[in-house]
């Protein structure tokens, strides 16, 4: 094994040590660029609640979207206009906080949000 005990310039650096700037160098691409793309890559849509678009836990209070379930929150998009009844037709497995879905689908709620919509068209007009 080649053991660097030699002085050297400023400028000039040994195989070895060179060895391990490079290494260094992979080990922190690898860990900062590829593994945050396998992490985002993994992050599908059965990680995040649609609603408020937040990652969650396992350990959270989330809830497996049915059938009719995907009905209401689809008749809540629509009423709301925000644009999710498009992500809602296209995903089979939906996953939401519980208590996103209870203000999502709130009727008083919906309504508070169709209303400020309607302001806002009323506005730019």
């Amino acid at each position: 094994m080649y053991s660097c005990t030699r002085m050297y310039s400023r400028t000039h650096v040994c195989r070895v040590h060179l060895f391990a700037i490079l290494s260094a160098v992979v080990s922190v691409f690898w860990n900062v660029i590829v593994k945050k793309k396998i992490i985002m890559a993994s992050l599908d849509s059965t990680k995040i609640c649609f609603i408020c678009e937040k990652s969650y836990k396992e350990s959270e209070s989330i809830v497996h979207v049915t059938a009719k379930g995907r009905t209401t929150l689809l008749e809540a998009s629509r009423k709301r206009q925000d644009g999710k009844a498009e992500y809602v037709e296209n995903h089979d497995t939906i996953v939401v906080h519980i208590d996103c879905r209870k203000w999502y689908t709130c009727k008083r709620d919906i309504e508070v949000a169709a209303a400020r919509i309607l302001s806002e068209k009323t506005k730019v007009s």
